[in-house]
């Protein structure tokens, strides 16, 4: 047995030392595509001043330095190249802050130089070591050109208690305690609201005046007290003295709330059920971070985030990392910005579809496509004083992505614009439980995981800083085009090679339909063929079993049998779910790149 655990011992030293031994070798090989160059008048005009606050600090000298130009060294190659990986080998540590330079130095022989990284075999533990140490250096960091605000939405109607925001009235309570209201809401409570309403004003010995009364109130009553205090402002001094916009204003926050969150919250509108429902407009409130008070570093955003989940239960958290420059030297950008928004959805969006059959026509976070590039860029050509808010069913929404570029206006002569997270997500996590001492260890309690989040927030921090100083790496990935005519014809020459007959499918938007997907094709579905080369393996594979999928389910409804379409739909993400793993694991390789040079 001694022997069995010393040889153990010594092969994961092995291994320990093997793994701190290979490190990722980076090449660039030339390519017919020119680099895009950055003038150094066009650079100079987008130094970016302090954001939206008298709180950010000013951009340091080194950004405000004129762009070079991001051609890959001549030694290297006269063009943008493809980045290729090899295995290479490294002193065994190296903890200082040169040696990490010098290391994430190799990893591209031009700063610039951003292309197709192969998913191939590299060794897992190295690249996973990398990365997380990449985000420790970065992350603390404090942002030079850019900063973080948030918003942490809430549902007073949520299933599951640990995701609600049942305490948002930690933060915020009403403008005004008017003794008529308090009564009317008390009155109407049920029975069994009258009766916690009637201890928790017991405790109180009736001190606290109107604010008990507030205080006592069950949510039934606090939002009933709402209404009729909403209606009452309303008819006294107009919708205005209650609402600016999604700006709640007779909520205000307390001494107990935080001083980095918004002095209103914002409400999003109810869900179609609920509309009808006491205290509607109240039911999803959101906390924000006040504009003058927004986070100097991803750490900071983060532990933001911490207190107000502890204290509120508003885990639907999204980020905005804002930047603010010169309209024209953003569009000077476009074609870089355009393949970053590409390769970062990319990645996000095929990783979500992995995980989740919901994922793949989800409603609210949707692939990156051509028209979403087109719509950012034609917002930056007008440049326009307002915030641009497109429609909840506009199918090239810029908001709902992962990550979209959203355009909130002019400042002078400065376009305001930011990185919006939607896909940043805070799963819980339970830890793992080990024997210690000979018994075993009491169970514990799931956490929120927050390295998904910790990661994308700081590659999105890098990325928007390297645009502000006009200094985008480039990328030749471009927007894919999401066209369900081409997508009908990779399907229909798969089903000739299976040797379908003719009709025996009626196309992705009849399945759709038969499954109960959506009414048309869903942009998820039409993703895969437009990401992919028509006769790469991974994607035949997957119209091969949409095509058996689909002739299986208008057979079945052609007959009047009935089928089991929970189980064609398990089936369709399963297929789906193989290919977006391997386009993942490709396109995150070129996302670290990506990333990697916009840090320098």
């Amino acid at each position: 047995m001694k022997e069995k655990l010393a040889r153990g011992i010594l092969a994961a030293a092995i291994l320990s030392v093997g793994a701190h031994a290979v490190e990722l070798g980076v090449e660039v090989a030339p390519s017919a595509v020119p680099p895009l160059t950055v003038s150094a008048s066009v650079a100079g005009a987008g130094v970016s001043v302090p954001l939206l606050a008298p709180a950010v600090p000013a951009l340091s000298a080194a950004s405000a330095a004129p762009a070079q130009s991001l051609a890959p060294p001549a030694a290297a190659a006269p063009a943008l190249g493809a980045v290729a990986v090899s295995p290479r080998s490294a002193p065994a540590a190296e903890t200082a802050p040169s040696a990490r330079r010098a290391r994430s130095a190799t990893l591209t022989a031009a700063a610039s130089a951003v292309d197709d990284a192969p998913a191939a075999d590299v060794v897992a533990g190295r690249a996973l070591f990398d990365r997380a140490r990449f985000i420790d250096e970065h992350a603390p960091q404090p942002l030079r050109g850019a900063f973080i605000q948030q918003e942490q939405e809430g549902s007073l109607i949520a299933p599951d208690r640990r995701d609600s925001s049942g305490d948002v009235f930690r933060y915020y309570a009403p403008t005004e305690l008017r003794p008529g209201l308090l009564a009317q809401a008390q009155s109407g409570l049920g029975r069994f609201d009258q009766a916690v309403y009637a201890a928790r004003r017991f405790f109180q010995w009736r001190r606290g005046g109107d604010a008990g009364a507030w205080r006592a109130l069950p949510l039934s009553g606090k939002l009933a007290y709402l209404d009729a205090l909403e209606a009452a402002v309303r008819a006294e001094r107009g919708a205005a003295a209650a609402w600016n916009g999604k700006v709640n204003l007779i909520l205000r926050k307390t001494v107990a709330a935080p001083d980095f969150i918004s002095e209103h919250p914002h409400m999003e509108p109810p869900p179609d059920a609920y509309r009808a429902a006491a205290g509607a407009r109240f039911l999803q409130p959101e906390i924000v971070s006040d504009q003058a008070r927004p986070a100097a570093s991803v750490e900071q955003a983060l532990a933001r985030t911490r207190a107000v989940i502890a204290e509120t239960g508003h885990a639907g958290t999204q980020y905005h990392v804002f930047i603010k420059a010169v309209p024209r030297v953003l569009l000077a950008q476009m074609d870089r910005l355009d393949g970053a928004l590409q390769i970062f959805n990319d990645v996000l969006f095929a990783r979500a579809a992995a995980e989740s059959e919901r994922n793949l026509s989800h409603a609210s976070l949707r692939p990156w496509h051509q028209g979403r590039s087109r719509r950012v860029r034609q917002l930056l050509e007008e440049a326009g004083p307002d915030a641009h808010v497109p429609a909840a069913d506009d199918p090239d929404s810029e908001k709902h992505a992962f990550v979209g570029l959203r355009y909130w206006g002019m400042e002078e002569d400065r376009a305001v614009v930011s990185f919006e997270l939607r896909g940043a997500s805070l799963p819980w996590k339970r830890p793992a439980n080990r024997a210690v001492g000979g018994g075993l260890e009491s169970p514990s309690l799931p956490q929120r995981d927050y390295s998904g989040a910790r990661e994308l927030l700081t590659f999105a921090a890098l990325y928007a800083q390297a645009l502000s100083r006009g200094t985008a790496p480039a990328v030749t990935q471009a927007p894919v085009v999401l066209d369900e005519a081409a997508a009908e014809g990779v399907l229909s020459a798969r089903a000739r090679a299976l040797g379908m007959p003719d009709g025996a499918y009626d196309g992705l938007s009849a399945f759709a339909r038969r499954l109960g997907v959506a009414e048309a094709a869903p942009q998820g579905w039409l993703f895969a063929f437009a990401a992919s080369p028509a006769d790469g393996p991974e994607l035949r594979a997957l119209a091969d079993e949409l095509v058996i999928l689909a002739a299986h389910a208008k057979a079945a409804e052609d007959s009047g049998r009935e089928e089991n379409v929970a189980h064609l739909r398990y089936r369709v993400w399963s297929a789906y779910a193989d290919w977006a793993r391997g386009y993942e694991r490709a396109q995150d390789a070129r996302l670290l790149s990506l990333v990697r040079a916009a840090a320098r």
